[in-house]
């Protein structure tokens, strides 16, 4: 596996760890979940979808059109796994509680502020912070 996947999962496992640490699951959360389940079942199910088929570039498009505005060549230029995570957190209603970027750096270093400085809306945590990492 990639290098860069790998990241991209675990800035995912830290981004969904800190809308499900708590006993209740809000709408937001569940929404958040349904959506990546449903978006892996697009790109597995009957079989997996290599990134680069045909079929990926309309919904690749969508996530980068839907958070970033990036067309044409530059979003051709530019990894998506960053428009991926702004898509999914657009789409479940995150609203203006997420930094929306083409850089993961952007919205995980405003993660990082809010925890600094207790702002309870979407806050970053280190990989060993989260206990489904440590299974």
């Amino acid at each position: 596996m990639k290098r860069s996947y790998i990241i991209a999962a675990l800035i995912g496992a830290v981004l969904l760890y800190s809308f499900t640490r708590k006993k209740k699951m809000s709408n937001f959360k569940k929404k958040l979940i349904d959506l990546a389940n449903a978006e892996y079942t697009r790109w597995n199910t009957p079989t997996k979808i290599k990134e680069g088929d045909p079929r990926t570039m309309a919904q690749i498009e969508n996530y980068y059109t839907a958070t970033t505005n990036l067309k044409g060549q530059k979003a051709i230029d530019t990894a998506w796994s960053a428009s991926f995570n702004n898509w999914l957190m657009k789409q479940a209603g995150a609203g203006k509680n997420f930094n929306y970027n083409a850089s993961h750096s952007a919205y995980i270093q405003t993660a990082k502020q809010n925890r600094a400085n207790k702002i309870k809306t979407i806050q970053a945590f280190k990989p060993q912070e989260i206990p489904v990492l440590l299974s």
